[in-house]
């Protein structure tokens, strides 16, 4: 018996000619994506057909991780934070032989993120030829700090805190209804006063819409 002599057949796909490999617009052969051995994934190339090193993809990405905090950063900064505002500053009020007197001035905050200079004053009753001076936090329900004018019908007295300082109250009108407030006074001396106070505020700056504009939101 004649030994059967083995051939390989001959596919289409064999027989095909080599392809051949992609031009540029100038005419030149446009380089082919390489494989690496540690991943079956072609590297990147650009319009030139040169390999984009992965570095460099990490380097344009790094700002990937802080996006949720932006956002989250964002959405507070433009969120609604309701109404409150806050008054720290030098404060005082006393009793002369005309009448009782009050004063002070400082730093108004809202929760919205204004804040404004504040200087106030009044006139009304007061005990004997004492008072107090010293630092003051004063806290409201009002919406805005612009809502802190008045006039407001205010009263102090040291109700047994003596040379400690003095609780304060004021209550009055605002563009948005009325206001209620509070706070205390440090400082030696002894006062007791009731009248009718009124503001000056200043021009308010946002500082949530300074921090949302610094952060592109």
């Amino acid at each position: 018996m004649l030994p059967t002599r083995c051939t390989t057949a001959l596919t289409p796909r064999a027989l095909a000619a080599p392809a051949s490999r992609p031009k540029t617009a100038s005419g030149g052969l446009r380089t082919v994506p390489r494989l690496r051995l540690s991943r079956w994934t072609s590297q990147p190339t650009d319009m030139s057909g040169k390999i984009t090193p992965g570095y460099d993809r990490a380097r344009r990405c790094s700002h990937l991780p802080q996006s949720s905090w932006r956002s989250s950063a964002c959405g507070f900064l433009n969120g609604s934070h309701g109404s409150g505002t806050i008054q720290l500053g030098v404060g005082g009020a006393g009793a002369l032989p005309i009448g009782g007197v009050a004063g002070g001035f400082g730093i108004a905050l809202d929760r919205s993120g204004n804040v404004a200079a504040y200087g106030d004053r009044g006139f009304g009753f007061g005990t004997g030829l004492s008072g107090t001076l010293g630092p003051s936090v004063q806290v409201s329900d009002a919406q805005s700090v612009s809502d802190l004018s008045g006039p407001f019908a205010s009263g102090s007295a040291s109700l047994g805190l003596g040379p400690a300082g003095t609780v304060d109250v004021f209550h009055g009108p605002s563009d948005h209804g009325l206001v209620k407030g509070g706070g205390f006074t440090a400082g030696g001396g002894v006062s007791v006063f009731g009248g009718v106070t009124v503001t000056a505020v200043s021009p308010s700056l946002n500082v949530y819409k300074l921090a949302a504009s610094a952060l592109g939101c």
